[in-house]
């Protein structure tokens, strides 16, 4: 292993080798071995300079602080390129990493508008699951991506909103009734997770009666019938 460390950090070797010192390194993270001090960060600025998005799912497995100031800062950089973004992303959603992402941090992360909504909502969804975020703060990204002219914002703004305890019949409503057709299903989709209320069954049935979109319908079916032939529940709607 620390033959691999320095063949990945020697400069002057050559890429492919250093690739291969970089894969040796990673397969030690995946087997939980002993690493010689400085590996992760190395693995990460191969990464950033590579632009790849090969180990950053190991590397958010195992606490380094160097690892976890860079990594945000590549998430900060507009100039990193979405593969960055995106690796750093999934560092930081690791479980090394995510119980340690502020909510002040959330916000400073959305209010930056070169990085990407999908990747920060994926991001949001694991750092709640480790620790929980504020529900106030959640509504005011979902409602702030919801409001976006993007597909894809809007997008990520129901995958936000599918972390706050349902019901908000308001906001489902609206969802379920998004211009777009993939909004629509995603919001389908977490709309049907929630079966413990009355609220899923009648928002799913009250948007097939409208739906005109073949494939949006082919979901809302199969909603239905996923609903259906679950256990009731006796928690009120």
């Amino acid at each position: 292993m620390k033959y691999s460390l320095q063949v990945l950090i020697g400069a002057t070797n050559p890429p492919g080798l250093r690739e291969a010192a970089c894969s040796c390194l990673v397969t030690g993270l995946e087997e939980r071995l002993p690493l010689p001090s400085g590996a992760p960060l190395a693995i990460w600025h191969w990464v950033r300079e590579q632009r790849r998005t090969v180990g950053p799912h190991q590397l958010g497995e195992v606490y380094d602080d160097k690892v976890f100031d860079s990594v945000v800062q590549g998430l900060r950089d507009p100039g990193a390129g979405f593969a960055v973004r995106y690796a750093a992303a999934e560092v930081l959603s690791g479980s090394a990493y995510a119980p340690l992402v502020t909510e002040e941090l959330i916000t400073d992360l959305v209010e930056r508008g070169h990085i990407e909504p999908a990747t920060l909502a994926g991001l949001i969804g694991e750092v709640h699951q480790a620790r929980g975020v504020d529900g106030d703060l959640l509504r005011n990204i979902r409602d702030r991506w919801m409001a976006s002219a993007s597909a894809d914002t809007r997008d990520a703004g129901v995958h936000v909103g599918g972390l706050i305890a349902k019901p908000e019949r308001a906001f489902w409503t609206r969802a379920l009734a998004d211009p777009s057709e993939s909004v629509r299903i995603t919001a389908i989709r977490h709309v049907k997770r929630d079966g413990r209320t009355p609220f899923a069954m009648r928002a799913i049935q009250e948007r097939l009666e409208l739906e005109q979109v073949n494939d949006v319908r082919a979901e809302l079916c199969q909603a239905v019938s996923d609903l259906v032939f679950r256990e009731p529940s006796s928690l009120p709607g």
